[in-house]
């Protein structure tokens, strides 16, 4: 949804970079999120032993760590100065 808001409206404020170096780097951080952040909090919830919701918290907090690696050091955003796909898919995060 966010790709399309972000190509059916460019005259608006741009929510991937639009070099193709930065915008590959934002698909493959989103879908970093989906794969390991969303699926590994929603195991936590899940799973029925405490061994598998353990095992899950422990990949989770190693997917929270390796975005972290991976965010811009200057900030104050996933990809630098500017609020993008990436906030918007890390958003759910801040809130939880």
């Amino acid at each position: 949804m966010v790709q399309y808001v972000d190509e059916a409206f460019p005259e608006g404020r741009a929510l991937f970079p639009k070099d193709p170096l930065g915008k590959a780097k934002a698909r493959i951080w989103g879908d970093f999120v989906q794969k390991h952040i969303n699926t590994n909090f929603f195991r936590v919830l899940m799973k029925e032993t405490t061994e598998e919701r353990e095992q899950s918290k422990k990949d989770l907090l190693a997917a929270y760590l390796k975005i972290t690696k991976a965010m811009d050091p200057e900030g104050p955003y996933f990809l630098g100065k500017d609020f993008g796909y990436v906030d918007i898919m890390l958003y759910p995060e801040a809130q939880r």
